[in-house]
């Protein structure tokens, strides 16, 4: 996973005839831990203007696998909770 991630700035310039947005849906075809750059995933993961370059890619992706690691650990514990509270 992080490998991938490490190789994203060598990769998307070299995609001819690309931005940023468009190369990273490539990616994120070939490997399903890199999301694509979409317009809703910039303005759920990233405040302020949208811009669409490699360096704001790389944070998307950091944003993006924060928050999926937050919710997934919130989330089991919001279970445990609850099925603490149904159970007594």
């Amino acid at each position: 996973m992080m490998s991938d991630t490490i190789s994203v700035p060598q990769t998307l310039p070299n995609v001819q005839g690309t931005g940023p947005a468009t190369a990273s849906a490539m990616l994120t075809a070939v490997s399903a831990s890199l999301p694509f750059m979409s317009d809703e995933a910039m303005a759920a993961a990233l405040p302020g203007r949208p811009e669409y370059t490699v360096k704001k890619y790389l944070h998307l992706v950091t944003a993006l696998r924060t928050k999926a690691e937050f919710l997934s650990t919130s989330s089991g514990q919001l279970l445990k909770v609850h099925a603490r509270c149904v159970v007594m």
